[in-house]
């Protein structure tokens, strides 16, 4: 499988339209808003991450952070939608209720970074025990894990991502940062992207660095979503 490596353009416009000197002999149209389709009301987001040591580098923290708010300053439009959080390394450090859009980013906001191991299994666990006990059908429930290395702590994490997909539906989003191919293939095989077991279908994403995270996750995660254009 073949991961591709998104890189959102930032290239400025040059084009600039003119102020019309006519006035329109008819009023102009403004354009319908599209709907939000109900697959994505009463939706679930639950952020899972990785608090690798290597954060530490190039102002990582605060970019998963800005990440994390701009994502939630997006859809926060979205009929009943809530959000919660994990953080991990070798300990859970942020483990929050899904919660409104404004009480999530103040907790988001005033976060603290603390270094640790990586353990995959322990940030799974805690994810399923939150959705299961507090979400899942009739709610659309939604994981998006970010990680930038490969576990050093712990055991495998697909049982956990096959019960999260089979029995609470919850559509995975991975992202990557900066991993090579076989680390980019086995956190994609572990979360069941491709997976032909009829249950939900999961994602991965290869992200380059946290500089541009928010930049080039966008497209991708509403790609996988479809919110705001089918």
């Amino acid at each position: 499988m073949t991961l591709p490596i998104t890189t959102a353009s930032t290239q400025p416009s040059t084009t600039a339209e003119l102020p019309s000197t006519t006035p329109p002999t008819t009023p102009a149209s403004t354009p319908a808003l599209t709907p939000i389709p109900g697959r994505c009301l009463n939706m679930d987001i639950l952020f899972l991450i990785d608090e690798s040591q290597s954060m530490l580098i190039d102002n990582g923290w605060q970019n998963m952070k800005n990440f994390i708010l701009t994502f939630t300053a997006t859809y926060k439009v979205i009929t009943d939608i809530r959000f919660a959080w994990i953080s991990f390394n070798s300990a859970i450090w942020n483990l929050t209720p899904f919660m409104s859009s404004q009480n999530f980013t103040t907790n988001v906001t005033n976060s603290v970074f603390s270094t640790g191991a990586t353990n995959f299994e322990l940030g799974f666990n805690e994810a399923y025990n939150t959705i299961s006990s507090n979400s899942g059908p009739p709610r659309a429930s939604v994981l998006i894990f970010v990680t930038d290395g490969t576990p050093n702590a712990g055991g495998p994490i697909s049982g956990l991502t096959n019960e999260l997909r089979c029995q609470l539906n919850t559509t995975i989003i991975g992202l990557g940062i900066n991993q090579d191919i076989d680390g980019a293939n086995g956190i994609a095989q572990a979360l069941g992207v491709n997976s032909q077991d009829g249950c939900i279908q999961s994602h991965y994403h290869n992200i380059s660095v946290y500089e541009t995270l928010v930049a080039e996750s966008s497209p991708q995660l509403e790609q996988d979503l479809h919110c705001f254009r089918d």
